[in-house]
């Protein structure tokens, strides 16, 4: 879900009468006032060389 303001989060809402009722989870991404900079620690911050396999349901080991 993307707000108004450049916020992102992703979320899993529960829809109750058509209408948005409540989130089970929300984990928010990034908003624009977030300074990633400060919060990156250099020995723990994004790989550059990262890969998630990704496998069909019915093929998974």
């Amino acid at each position: 879900m993307v707000g108004e303001d450049g916020s992102v989060e992703l979320s899993c809402p529960v829809i109750a009468n058509k209408k948005y009722a409540d989130f089970l989870e929300r984990i928010f991404i990034d908003r624009p006032d977030d300074d990633w900079d400060v919060r990156m620690d250099p020995e723990t911050g994004p790989v550059e060389d990262f890969d998630v396999p990704v496998f069909f349901k019915d093929r998974a080991a």
